[in-house]
């Protein structure tokens, strides 16, 4: 896996929520909904103002990658609603619901690595890396945090950020 640095950032703006949308529930006084496009998975947490357009507060991009395993295209966490945990809580609401399990795309971004810390935390989430290939992962290996660089690394001699070749997975226990 490697790591990666993000230079620009965008705003989110109103949306009207689709009516093919799935609710997933709320985080504080956010709602959650998903939305299904053929191989993707977009989740979108909104401020219900009671106006058919609502302030976005955060957007996950998923992209399946085998049947139930889904990897993080983007996240993006409206400039005001950072800070407060919202993506690792989002990310274990949509393993919840929609009993998918979520894995890294080959890079990630500090954030992304701190967002994969923080969800290591949560008793009801197990995290594991494996090795990407073209075929399902057939082994998992175990992770622990890396407190130095605040992030996961495999528990072993080899690190999952010396090759490009790592993931990891998180999955409901």
């Amino acid at each position: 896996m490697t790591p990666i640095e993000v230079s620009q950032s965008q705003r989110l703006r109103q949306i009207r929520v689709n009516p093919e949308s799935v609710y997933l529930g709320r985080i504080g006084t956010l709602d959650a909904y998903a939305t299904y496009d053929d191989d993707q998975l977009f989740i979108e947490l909104v401020e219900d103002t009671g106006n058919r357009k609502v302030p976005v507060a955060a957007v996950i991009d998923l992209l399946e990658d085998y049947e139930g395993v889904y990897s993080v295209k983007m996240v993006r966490i409206a400039k005001e609603f950072q800070g407060f945990d919202i993506a690792p809580k989002l990310y274990r609401l949509v393993m919840k619901q929609l009993g998918v399990a979520i894995s890294t795309l080959g890079c990630q971004s500090p954030g992304g690595q701190s967002i994969w810390t923080r969800m290591y935390g949560y008793r009801d989430i197990q995290i594991t890396a494996y090795r990407r290939g073209s075929r399902r992962p057939s082994r998992l290996y175990h992770v622990i945090p890396d407190l130095n660089l605040h992030r996961l690394d495999r528990d072993g001699e080899e690190s999952i950020w010396d090759t490009d070749d790592w993931e990891l997975v998180a999955c409901v226990k």
